[in-house]
């Protein structure tokens, strides 16, 4: 049903993006996922490992979890949200970071997302018009922190997000 109607939408999409960038995920669906949109969209580049989803323990070891804005925005329970927060590292199965593991509203506080650092990339972005695709929007964190990694390195002419499920 969700594909049917997904396909649908790839049909409507008119060919104005220059640039396709794939989210980090940890399955494979952005890839099959770039491959029906790309077949709607003529993009001169399609980067798909710009964007590098981190381990826990790289969150860990180079402090990229805001404790300071943990701490004014939750006062008297800042102690509780680091546990929770630690526990959900814990429940994560493998080395990488898993967002769905934790609380939705914590996850504006750990910055999980990095580039690569392939500012060879310019050209297809600097300019352009980029599609951004996630497979799967929740909280729309990962696609924040990919904006900001974009806008933070490059001037794109537009950003426009696609998913196949929110």
């Amino acid at each position: 049903k969700y594909i049917r109607r997904f396909l649908n939408v790839c049909k409507k999409i008119k060919n104005t993006y220059d640039t396709i960038i794939i989210t980090p995920s940890a399955s494979d669906i952005n890839e099959k996922f770039m491959n029906v949109i790309s077949k709607q969209v003529n993009a001169d580049k399609i980067i798909n490992e710009y964007f590098v989803k981190l381990t826990k323990e790289e969150i860990v070891d180079d402090d990229l979890i805001d404790i300071e804005r943990i701490r004014k925005d939750y006062g008297n329970s800042f102690n509780k949200v680091m546990s929770e927060i630690h526990r959900s590292f814990r429940r994560m199965k493998g080395e990488t970071f898993e967002a769905k593991c934790v609380k939705r509203e914590y996850l504006k506080y750990i910055k999980y997302i990095e580039t690569n650092g392939d500012d060879n990339i310019r050209k297809y972005i600097d300019d352009k018009n980029i599609l951004l695709l996630d497979d799967t929007i929740s909280s729309g964190e990962t696609v924040s922190q990919c904006i900001n990694g974009i806008l933070s390195n490059f001037i794109p002419k537009s950003i426009t997000i696609i998913t196949l499920i929110s």
